[in-house]
């Protein structure tokens, strides 16, 4: 009796164990590179969106003006910032960069609309929380 107890208990764990270890993928695994494609994905979808709220605030610029200047300017930035992170470089400098120039976009353009203002000014809570996980990994 006592052996048809444990061979069920062997059989149970080697049954319900198998499929358990199968799930596990180790760091170096095609799990772990989905999800660093992910997060590339996640980033290219960040800044793209940051674009996008710049070319709407450019839409609605007079041109020749300082507006369209700054506007102009701070993507210039993000973009530059998207370039370094996708080669695998972070520079803290070129990122304070483009937040201090998306922030003057908010700051001084005047015919900026209310959602434009909104939607860069969330861009840049994004944009910093972005940079403090960064920073917090390091």
């Amino acid at each position: 009796m006592r052996y048809i107890i444990n061979a069920v208990a062997v059989s149970g764990l080697l049954l319900f164990g198998l499929p358990a270890n199968a799930q596990y993928r180790p760091r170096g695994d095609a799990g772990y590179q989905d999800r660093e494609e992910f997060r590339d994905r996640e980033r290219a979808r960040f800044f793209d969106r940051v674009r996008a709220d710049l070319d709407r605030a450019e839409a609605t610029s007079v041109p020749f003006t300082d507006d369209r200047t700054r506007i102009v300017r701070a993507r210039e930035e993000v973009n530059a910032v998207q370039r370094k992170l996708e080669a695998g470089i972070y520079d803290r400098r070129e990122l304070d960069d483009a937040i201090i120039a998306v922030q003057r976009v908010v700051d001084r353009n005047h015919m900026l609309s209310n959602r434009d203002r909104d939607d860069l000014a969330g861009d840049l809570t994004h944009t910093r929380d972005f940079r403090s996980r960064i920073e917090d990994r390091r």
